[in-house]
């Protein structure tokens, strides 16, 4: 493992990352009020969901089994949590990643009450028991299953990561997959001709980029995309559900918001790189997202000429609120916990 990879926890995935839509339900949110106690409110979707991250990461946690009293744990050979590959444990504090929202017990009661939590699923496409922040999700564009093979696999690199010259592992199916749903979309009429599209990989990035960043889902784009959706059968289908992580929740989510006439915000990010160092943002076009070569004027799939937005460096993907188990406690206390989650984690399987 190069010393990039192996010296830093904080990076979540390796390699090549796929376009992400990060999605919010605008709703009176008990959680966040709390936290603007004492930090600046978030306002966008992307700001809203690393702000609500701890809260995410504790239903992650819940769901794997991985609670023990106050800490979340997750050991370094736990391969059902997406993208761990660790060489050490890690762990947080419930109390304390939960203080700034108003504590475990108003958090729970807050979500488990709120109509925007939407609930949140398992790799398996299967409800989570307990639902936290479930207003503020990620549909990611691909598939995290591939991601965590991806990063597994490069992990064992000895040279640094290079952007340049490598492809995504099941980069070429990820992409039939969204031109078949592209197609399907565009067989639809009205939302064809909402978004005034002439291809169907152009109506796919209309329904998602927005050259203002957040989009704010009108009355009628929801409409006429949930019955696109419903009318080429995509709300339920497993297989997608299993391709593109979060597309269960997201369409749950549009089927919230108009039925309980709930705000509809989403935020797009671009297909990225990741080399355990820094996140890059790959050069994509300006008008409709798309990836393209930086060295292409005219964008492939909306003909924009122009050039394309050059690539930009973001703050990685991490595992935040998760920190090295051993800077938390003692190293006796650190190895009589680690030995307690893996003993349970054992008698479960």
């Amino acid at each position: 493992m190069s010393n990039a990879q192996s010296s830093s926890y904080r990076c979540r995935w390796l390699g090549h990352t796929p376009a992400m839509v990060v999605w919010r339900l605008v709703q009176s949110c008990v959680p966040l009020t709390h936290f603007a106690n004492s930090y600046r409110t978030p306002r966008s979707p992307i700001a809203v969901q690393q702000c609500l991250k701890p809260l995410e990461a504790f239903s992650e946690a819940a769901a794997a089994g991985n609670i023990f009293e106050d800490w979340a744990v997750l050991r370094s050979d736990d391969l059902r949590v997406p993208g761990n590959l660790r060489e050490q444990a890690l762990a947080f504090s419930i109390v304390e990643a939960t203080q700034g929202f108003g504590g475990v017990a108003t958090v729970k009661e807050a979500c488990g009450k709120c109509p925007a939590n939407i609930p949140r699923l398992t790799t398996n496409v299967e409800s989570v028991s307990m639902s936290l922040g479930g207003c503020c999700q990620v549909l990611v564009l691909g598939n995290l299953h591939d991601l965590s093979v991806q990063t597994r696999s490069l992990c064992h690199e000895s040279k640094p990561l290079s952007r340049f010259g490598s492809t995504p592992l099941n980069g070429a199916n990820n992409q039939r997959l969204l031109e078949e749903i592209a197609r399907d979309l565009f067989a639809h009429d009205p939302l064809r001709q909402f978004a005034g599209s002439a291809s169907p990989m152009g109506l796919w990035q209309a329904i998602w980029f927005s050259k203002g960043a957040m989009v704010k889902w009108s009355l009628g784009r929801m409409q006429v995309f949930l019955a696109a959706v419903k009318q080429a059968d995509l709300c339920g289908a497993r297989e997608i559900g299993r391709s593109l992580t979060g597309w269960h929740p997201f369409c749950a989510a549009v089927a919230r918001a108009l039925e309980l006439g709930l705000n509809l915000e989403t935020e797009y990010i671009p297909a990225g790189f990741s080399d355990g160092v820094d996140w890059w943002l790959l050069a994509h076009c300006n008008q409709c997202g798309a990836t393209v070569t930086p060295s292409v004027a005219c964008c492939p799939i909306c003909h924009h000429d122009g050039g394309p937005v050059p690539e930009q460096k973001r703050r990685i993907m991490g595992w935040a609120p998760y920190r090295p188990l051993q800077s938390l406690l003692t190293p006796e206390a650190a190895a009589q916990l680690l030995q307690t989650a893996t003993v349970q984690s054992e008698s479960k399987s």
